[in-house]
């Protein structure tokens, strides 16, 4: 399951992703957020959002992320089997002690099933702009593409998704390679940036 866990969200680096994860093309004119984009909160009705707790003397977790965690679980399921057009991720916030739930803003009673599945869970949702759905099938695209790259001499390090944005691709000089990776795949919400190749880990023998 794809779930991401946050300890620190703002809405800065938030927006500055949007910004980032621009369409190709001659004037990469940049995707900006719906409306109401920070998001908006569900929790039980009559109660406010809960203070986090922290971290137990001795321990490396935090008490409520198995709670979250299942509760991230019954969401995640629901919303691709349930809402695929709209469904964009869900991510663990333990500071804040809720789920962000990113999906493309539509019909609210879609918010307020979702809230319905996770009752004891407070959630906060964040307006996306392409469907988890939608980025899968168009970072599959580009993992078939690697051959291509590869005989042209650029190596894709890396190929994932910004949650609800964009298809990321990390190539070891992303200046030099942006526009001709980009120039592809017209049309195609993708950010290229610096990452380089994954080493794999070798464990020797004792």
């Amino acid at each position: 399951m794809r779930v991401r866990t946050l300890l620190t969200l703002l809405a800065g680096p938030a927006l500055a992703g949007l910004a980032a994860c621009g369409q190709p093309g001659p004037a990469a004119a940049p995707q900006q957020p719906a409306p109401g984009a920070a998001g908006s909160f569900c929790a039980q009705a009559g109660t406010a959002v809960p203070s986090p707790p922290t971290p137990s003397p001795g321990r490396s977790y935090w008490p409520h992320q198995n709670s979250l965690l299942d509760a991230a679980t019954i969401v995640q399921e629901a919303g691709e089997q349930r809402w695929p057009q709209v469904y964009a991720g869900v991510e663990l916030d333990l500071e804040q002690n809720l789920l962000q739930v990113r999906r493309i803003p539509s019909d609210p009673a879609v918010d307020q099933a979702m809230c319905a599945l996770v009752p004891t869970v407070t959630v906060r949702f964040v307006d996306a702009v392409h469907s988890e759905r939608q980025l899968a099938a168009w970072q599959a695209r580009v993992v078939a593409d690697r051959p291509y790259w590869q005989v042209r001499g650029i190596v894709l390090n890396e190929i994932s998704t910004d949650p609800g944005l964009c298809v990321v691709v990390a190539v070891d000089d992303p200046a030099r390679h942006r526009a001709t990776i980009t120039a592809r795949y017209p049309g195609l919400p993708i950010r290229v940036e610096y990452g380089a190749e994954a080493v794999p880990l070798v464990v020797g023998k004792a």
